[in-house]
């Protein structure tokens, strides 16, 4: 999966759609988003030009703090989507160690030694604060919050809902959605 755009974005720039996903990397129902139903919107609108999908960090708590300063480590090499992917399929109820979010760098190929200095120095941590800075003043209290053009949408939301957002979204725009 390409990344484009500032920092975990999949998709073309200038996309009609945009939607924002507000998420924590220890939420089921973020990971059921993440690995269940994006991969039909990126197939469908992502892949057509027609959306573009924005990972915002919402860390709920305090211990997932450090996968998100993770996967804006692995942003820094561009293998933000891959190692999205690795911190969902391999969710856990409690805190990753940084041994562990090491090692799963090394499994999504990320130079190691640039990968945990920058975990080490938490130098992805500004850019975890902006996000969550971001959410809090939305009002976001709960993991997955998406925002599709402006619009909140909560919740374990099925692919059927998602796109007949998408689709009025992209309707009021004056695109004609895909299918």
């Amino acid at each position: 999966i390409a990344r484009t755009g500032k920092g975990a974005t999949l998709g073309a720039v200038d996309a009609p759609g945009v939607l924002q996903d507000f998420s924590d990397f220890y939420c089921s129902h973020c990971r059921d988003f993440a690995l269940d139903r994006a991969p039909a919107l990126v197939k469908d609108y992502v892949d057509q030009g027609l959306l573009r999908i924005e990972f915002k960090h919402f860390p709920l708590r305090a211990s997932s703090y450090g996968a998100h300063i993770a996967a804006e480590c692995a942003a820094g090499q561009d293998k933000f989507w891959e190692y999205h992917d690795l911190l969902f399929k391999n969710q856990q109820g409690s805190e990753l160690s940084n041994d562990k979010l090491k090692k799963f760098a090394a499994d999504a190929g990320l130079d190691a030694t640039t990968f945990n200095t920058c975990l080490d120095q938490k130098q992805g941590k500004a850019q975890v604060d902006a996000d969550a800075a971001e959410g809090t003043a939305k009002q976001i209290d709960s993991t997955p919050t998406m925002f599709i053009n402006g619009e909140r949408v909560l919740g374990a939301v099925t692919v059927a809902q998602f796109k007949e957002v998408i689709n009025r979204k992209l309707q009021e725009k004056g695109v004609t959605p895909p299918g």
